[in-house]
């Protein structure tokens, strides 16, 4: 298979040690640790640290799941056009809606949570974006999945 930048293989970030000592037990049952990696930093660290093995290798990602940091998704998405394989996959979750909104939604214009603003932003992007084929899944919080076309 395909490897991912930067390491030989897959990898992700998790903001909090726990999930990523758990995201490192299931790569390691799975058999597949050595072709994948969890690393455990801020989303904005996980980029830079992405975006460098993008950079040294040349080879892009797969497939990029986003779950973290609603009030940057619109940075979020301009950045996977850079480290995205076309044909890969831009998942993001949450967006439609998130418990943390303190009962706001996307559907009120009286919303004014900086996250559910920056949501509306980036569900307008990648809807009008023609480089992705998107649709959002309205399963739990709403989860968009796009297909990058280059």
């Amino acid at each position: 298979g395909r490897r991912g930048p930067g390491w030989g293989g897959g990898g992700g970030s998790e903001v909090r040690r726990e999930q990523g000592a758990v995201g490192r037990d299931r790569l390691e049952r799975g058999g597949v640790s050595s072709k994948g990696g969890v690393r455990v930093s801020g989303a904005v660290d996980a980029r830079a640290w992405l975006s460098a093995g993008v950079e040294r290798t040349g080879e892009r990602f797969d497939a990029i799941f986003r779950d973290a940091g609603k009030a940057r998704y619109p940075e979020f998405l301009e950045w996977s056009m850079a480290v995205l394989r076309p044909g890969g996959l831009l998942l993001a979750d949450n967006v439609l809606r998130a418990d943390s909104w303190n009962g706001q939604t996307l559907l009120d214009p009286a919303s004014d949570d900086p996250r559910i603003l920056a949501m509306r932003i980036f569900n307008r992007r990648l809807a009008e974006n023609s480089r992705f084929l998107s649709l959002i899944v309205p399963m739990r919080a709403g989860v968009a999945v796009a297909l990058f076309q280059g």
